[in-house]
């Protein structure tokens, strides 16, 4: 499969410099890329299957009532830890003996449970050690070419997906592509239920036409890191094997389809590329070869 990478014209620099970004979710299209919706960290019913087992309620009671004095009278005057163990063991039985019990350890899962929106924030900053590279598997999108082609001035690096760069082997901290799954779902009861591959590779179902495809890196690998207008840029070394072919923009300038020209006759890495060019036609683009003979 060939995959297609949109960039703007400046961009002729990821093929002179064999770099390419990967992007932080800070500088991502959608704000809720890479911020997985849940609820809670663990869910009421998590706990209760997890923690409220006869081993653990003595624990649990003593923790209760060290934690929250004032819970003592709610049950009765000066409890036994062990005693309260036996009494609600009885009662995990049932639905309402369960509900009870929940009461009593409620207040020691509050932010599990219910964690306030800057806790939530402050897990999702996790994501921002990641950087994404992403492409689609269409190269004919006029919406994708206005957005990321830069009006239709830009141009389409066309990429082999079959290349070790992207199946994870060809360096440490680069993870292989795949598919963007698009998405329209409540959020899940707690983050521990969100499916890993979610993590990374769901985008709500608006941005389907991008039909993406995306690779994950861990910034902090990047080869070189410059200064950009709002975040540090990351950049990563790109195999020039890896590219199969350009696509130049529907309106891309005479300087451009020279500089390009010029790449692919003079510089080795490049010198097999195939070079198109896109024409609007109707709701698509379609693409026609660009003789590089007389060069």
């Amino acid at each position: 499969m060939t995959l297609y990478k949109y960039v703007v014209p400046e961009r002729i620099d990821v093929l002179k410099n064999s770099q390419i970004r990967f992007t932080q979710s800070m500088g991502l299209n959608d704000p809720f890329d890479l911020r997985p919706l849940f609820d809670s960290f663990l869910s009421k019913d998590d706990i209760i299957a997890g923690w409220i087992r006869a081993e653990n309620l003595e624990y649990l009671i003593q923790d209760a009532l060290a934690a929250y004095p004032h819970l003592r009278a709610g049950i009765r005057e000066h409890p036994k830890a062990e005693e309260l163990a036996t009494y609600i063991g009885a009662r995990l039985g049932t639905d309402k003996g369960r509900e009870e019990i929940w009461q009593l350890i409620e207040p020691l899962w509050e932010y599990t449970v219910a964690p306030p929106a800057a806790i939530k924030a402050e897990f999702q900053k996790v994501f921002s050690g990641a950087g994404i590279l992403s492409m689609s598997e269409v190269a004919d999108d006029l919406d994708m070419w206005t957005a990321y082609g830069g009006n239709h001035r830009g141009f389409v690096i066309c990429f082999n997906e079959k290349h070790a760069f992207f199946q994870g082997r060809f360096r440490r901290g680069l993870f292989r592509v795949d598919q963007v799954k698009y998405v329209d779902r409540a959020p899940y009861p707690s983050v521990f239920k969100v499916p890993e591959q979610e993590l990374f590779f769901t985008k709500r179902a608006e941005w389907a036409y991008e039909r993406e495809w995306r690779m994950i890196a861990g910034i902090s690998l990047a080869d070189q890191v410059i200064t950009g207008d709002h975040e540090p840029i990351h950049l990563f070394n790109l195999p020039s094997d890896c590219v199969e072919g350009l696509v130049l923009g529907a309106s891309a300038s005479e300087q451009l389809v020279a500089e390009v020209r010029a790449l692919i006759r003079d510089d080795a890495r490049y010198r097999l590329l195939s070079l198109r060019r896109a024409r609007i036609s109707g709701q698509k683009a379609e693409f026609e070869d660009v003789v590089m003979n007389g060069d």
